[in-house]
């Protein structure tokens, strides 16, 4: 067998985080990278657990603190031989929706939620 056959060569990803390095599914630090770029634009914030490979080879879930003001480098990750399945060792995480939500709302509820415009006298 090649000796480079035991070495993983799937889509393992290193994220640095104001600093610090974490490693975990490809996927999931895809859907982080558009997630942070959604919370900057919007101006907002949003906590998110995300699976982190450890040291020991447990994974185990980090919350990220996200805001406009966040530093993440996302680098492909050489050598690392996740055990199991990465979909299932590193799913990606549900984001929380960021931005409001729009309603619609019938013609006659329209009265009820309008504010008020105030009239002007003609001069």
């Amino acid at each position: 067998t090649d000796a480079d056959s035991d070495v993983y060569d799937g889509p393992m990803k290193r994220i640095s985080f104001d600093g610090r390095p974490f490693v975990t599914g490809g996927a999931v630090a895809d859907a982080l990278a558009e997630y942070a770029v959604a919370v900057a634009r919007m101006n907002s914030g949003a906590t998110v657990d995300i699976p982190v490979l450890e040291e020991n080879g447990l994974v185990v879930q980090h919350t990220f603190v996200l805001n406009g003001s966040n530093a993440i480098e996302i680098l492909d990750v050489d050598g690392i031989v996740p055990d199991g399945d990465e979909e299932t060792r590193f799913p990606i995480p549900e984001f929380t929706p960021i931005g409001g939500k729009a309603v619609a709302v019938s013609a006659d509820d329209v009265d009820s939620i309008s504010v008020p415009i105030a009239e002007t006298e003609a001069s």
